[in-house]
């Protein structure tokens, strides 16, 4: 009894625990828990209908609505939507520009955004999307908070109301992201999109059900997309170990039938074997923790995934320190974790019929007088012993234990981690793309193409049996690190590949460069983007 009030007390559950919990471990800690910020998703309504004037749709819209025309591009210039009456200055706008028209053909109070959207025969997901950030973006500057978007026939484009509805509900609600909760001043931050009517203009039936349910299908991974950015971009000393594993814990109450909890805590790891994992986090002031969340959508499937995320909450480096202008944004390292998280709470929400653990490799790389050393030899999981050859090279020390316990625990089929794991990936592909490294041809091509549909893109890279032997010791049975200065992201992949159990399907997604932008690019913020969210649902979702 008092175990289980131990347990009720660390994850703060009711008095009988409504989800199956095993907890390992002793140490009872006080969670510091704050609420993530709102994703400020806009109420959005679909409607259709048979071409109408423009001077109609303005006059009928509320004071205070602007109306949004998404509009089609020639080769030589811009072709009206609407009518050939409009004024030629509404011809004139290129694609991915906006225009702004206040009184609107000579209606008061009525604020026109045309929006360019390409070449008709062009226009694909990717115009939709580009073209939704820019109105967005341009709408709530005007500090408006309701929109009309109107969508001219889609029938000699690429795309169908279907398509255009899941882009434009996936960036309507990552445009509005913006991390401001500390901002203790309303006024101070920016405006967004509370109200959105998509309308499509259409010749003939509408499937209004099957666009609507692609539409919720998008805003919910959206939604989880933005709670990827808020845990990433929380600061170290609030999204810790524990907070990670209390988020879980509230998300696996949510459904007792569903889902299964378990958490290891620094003493559990110590008896586990779980050493590399453990000394990564053993000199922080936020103990380390290993979080797996299986949730069960198929109890028919023998078949199980597992998605497992580098969580180090902060990353200094270690006694490989790092230096000024390196170390500043290290919060946002557990960018991977952030995402496997997310997901999970996605697959929940969609009610995917797959079979799916999310694990947490959860850890503080900080420094005291307990910190594990450079070429300390530690013994793995696995049982392999390891060389730590930097201590800055530390997520796939966490992410090695993590994935050698999946494994024995669950046994799953296929398995993906996510990690911010090198900046040689950043400099071999910036960060527009993940780096992709993979064991199966099949899955590799899978993750290709949903990436590519969904803008979550990866790019395959290496893993050469040259890399396998620039990790082999004669000291020790791997190196971290392995020799040379080149290929660093294809060794620390081959790293990772050592503790792939045979059979198992299994890639490497290194998103040190799209999880964690330097700049704001279009829908994409300035720091944490949630890279990995849609990408994850949409291949499940495939899976079922």
């Amino acid at each position: 009894r008092q175990y289980q009030r131990r347990v009720r007390a660390f994850f703060g559950l009711s008095r009988r625990p409504a989800l199956s919990v095993t907890y390992k471990g002793t140490r009872m800690s006080t969670l510091n828990h704050h609420p993530t910020t709102a994703s400020r998703a806009p109420k959005i309504t679909i409607t259709s209908g048979e071409k109408t004037p423009l001077k109609n749709v303005l006059e009928k819209v509320p004071v205070n609505t602007g109306v949004v025309l998404f509009q089609y591009v020639k080769k030589n210039g811009a072709e009206a939507t609407y009518s050939s009456k409009l004024e030629s200055t509404l011809a004139e706008v290129k694609k991915g520009q906006v225009k702004v028209f206040y009184d609107a053909l000579g209606v008061a109070q009525k604020t026109l955004f045309v929006v360019g959207l390409g070449e008709e025969n062009q226009v694909d997901k990717q115009h939709i999307r580009e073209a939704t950030f820019h109105a967005f973006d341009k709408v709530a500057a005007e500090k408006l908070k309701t929109a009309l978007f109107y969508v001219p026939s889609l029938k000699n484009t690429k795309i169908s109301s279907k398509d255009a509805a899941d882009a434009f509900g996936q960036v309507s609600v990552l445009t509005n992201y913006h991390f401001d909760k500390y901002v203790t001043k309303e006024d101070s931050k920016k405006a967004f999109v509370e109200n959105a009517t998509l309308h499509f203009e259409t010749e003939g039936e509408f499937p209004s059900a099957e666009v609507n349910n692609s539409l919720n299908y998008a805003v919910t991974i959206a939604k989880s997309t933005n709670l990827a950015r808020d845990l990433a971009n929380e600061r170290a000393h609030i999204a810790n170990p524990g907070y990670f594993a209390k988020l879980a814990a509230e998300l696996a109450a949510k459904d007792q039938q569903k889902f299964e909890l378990t958490v290891l805590d620094e003493k559990a790891l110590q008896e586990e074997g779980l050493n590399l994992l453990y000394s990564v986090g053993k000199s922080a002031q936020f103990p380390p923790r290993l979080v797996l969340l299986k949730y069960t959508g198929d109890p028919s499937s023998s078949k199980t995934f597992a998605l497992v995320g580098k969580g180090i909450t902060f990353d200094t480096g270690g006694l490989n320190l790092k230096g000024t202008s390196h170390i500043e944004t290290m919060y946002l390292d557990k960018a991977g974790a952030s995402a496997v998280l997310a997901t999970m709470d996605a697959v929940h929400a969609l009610s995917l019929k797959v079979n799916v653990v999310g694990v947490l490799a959860l850890a503080e790389n900080a420094i005291d007088a307990n910190s594990y050393k450079p070429h300390e030899i530690i013994y793995s999981k696995k049982g392999l012993s390891v060389l730590v050859g930097n201590t800055d090279a530390e997520g796939r020390l966490a992410l090695v234990d993590a994935l050698t316990y999946v494994q024995q625990k669950y046994k799953p089929n296929t398995i993906i981690d996510i990690a911010t794991l090198t900046g040689a990936c950043i400099m071999a592909l910036g960060e527009h793309l993940g780096g992709l490294f993979s064991n199966s041809e099949s899955l590799s091509s899978t993750l290709r193409t949903v990436g590519s549909d969904c803008h979550e893109r990866l790019w395959p890279l290496p893993l050469l049996e040259e890399h396998k032997a620039d990790l082999k010791l004669d000291t020790a049975d791997l190196s971290s690190t392995g020799k040379g200065n080149g290929g660093k992201a294809s060794m620390a992949a081959t790293f990772l590949n050592h503790f792939i159990d045979d059979g198992v399907e299994w890639a490497h997604l290194d998103v040190a460069g799209p999880a964690m932008y330097n700049e704001k690019r279009l829908w994409m913020p300035k720091y944490a983007t949630g890279f990995g969210v849609r990408l994850f649902i949409d291949y499940l979702s495939k899976q079922q």
